[in-house]
């Protein structure tokens, strides 16, 4: 299991072929599936870096950080899109919030292999 989450975390996303999860942020916000766009200003308003989801808002917690934020849009829609309103107000960028979070948990709990000083620091020394 730790092992598919590692693999996840380090896939890199393309947003083509991962309309699944995608489609579940969009649905989360109450939108109609048909109106889905993969170029629209409500990606930007989640906190994406432009109006396209991309694989570089993705870069650090990959298919792994894009399912998780799909999870919570599709179980926890009523707090998904309070915070997606908070977004549009001015709030914090939830999916650059969501992408760390995941990162973070990630070297918390070790299944990430992760690059730089925290994650060579948390790893046991080898014998």
């Amino acid at each position: 299991m730790l092992r598919a989450l590692a693999v996840d975390l380090a896939a890199p996303v393309n947003p083509r072929n991962e309309a699944k999860w995608l489609k579940q942020m969009w649905l989360g916000l109450g939108k109609k599936a048909a109106s889905i766009s993969l170029t629209d200003a409500t990606w930007r308003m989640l906190g994406f870096r432009t109006e396209t989801p991309a694989a570089l808002d993705f870069e650090h917690g990959g298919v792994l950080s894009l399912k998780c934020l799909a999870f919570f849009a599709a179980k926890h829609s009523a707090k998904y899109r309070e915070i997606a309103r908070a977004r549009a107000k001015g709030g914090y960028p939830f999916v650059c919030v969501g992408v760390n979070l995941v990162c973070a948990l990630a070297r918390l709990t070790r299944f990430s292999e992760g690059e730089g000083d925290d994650a060579a620091e948390s790893k046991p020394p080898r014998t």
